[in-house]
């Protein structure tokens, strides 16, 4: 019983700490680890290229991408950079994504040879896109943290407007009182 309870705890942490790594982070090291690699085959290499581009898709922004063929997950990128201004990618870049992807699939499933600096090519091209789509998750977590603030500024405002207006009119009734009311018109 302690052996088993001992195995539940274990696996609770270690599948919190496993959350708790940063998407970003967690994509870069695994590309940068795939670039020390020299003697694997290209179908190892780019396979795990892509899953780490699509599990930081599917962790960061929250698409599912694990199931899509390349041209789906291409598709699914157009539409969200037409539909979200920071993740609007360049023609340029969108076309080397595309070309990519379809050279990672000959390489997989294919199984052409691929020079080293074609791998390192590559791998930096998805390093750098993850790097871009970072960049717009985190302008647009930026911009939806700003919005907030200037509503609360906003409120503030109308609220410090209604208290001045207020004492205002508090006062002149105050001094319109104590001095008569006629005597309050002629001074205003």
């Amino acid at each position: 019983v302690p052996i088993l309870i001992g195995l539940i705890i274990y696996f609770k942490r270690s599948r919190a700490n496993k959350l708790s790594i940063n998407p970003f982070d967690e994509a870069i090291t695994s590309l940068d680890g795939l670039q020390q690699i020299d003697l694997i085959e290209s179908g190892f290499i780019y396979y795990s290229a892509t899953s780490v581009f699509k599990s930081y898709l599917n962790r960061r922004l929250s698409l599912s991408t694990q199931q899509r063929t390349s041209k789906e997950l291409i598709d699914l990128l157009n539409s969200l950079s037409n539909s979200e201004p920071y993740y609007e990618q360049s023609k340029e870049q969108q076309t080397g994504l595309k070309d990519l992807l379809n050279r990672s699939e000959l390489y997989k499933f294919a199984k052409q040879p691929v020079s080293q600096e074609q791998k390192r090519a590559d791998l930096f091209f998805i390093s750098e896109t993850i790097k871009t789509y970072e960049q717009g998750y985190l302008q647009k977590l930026e911009a939806l943290t700003v919005v907030p603030e200037k509503k609360n500024r906003f409120k503030q405002r109308v609220i410090i407007s209604i208290a001045t207006l207020a004492l205002v009119l508090g006062s002149l009734g105050v001094y319109g009182y104590f001095t008569g009311y006629q005597n309050l018109w002629d001074t205003l």
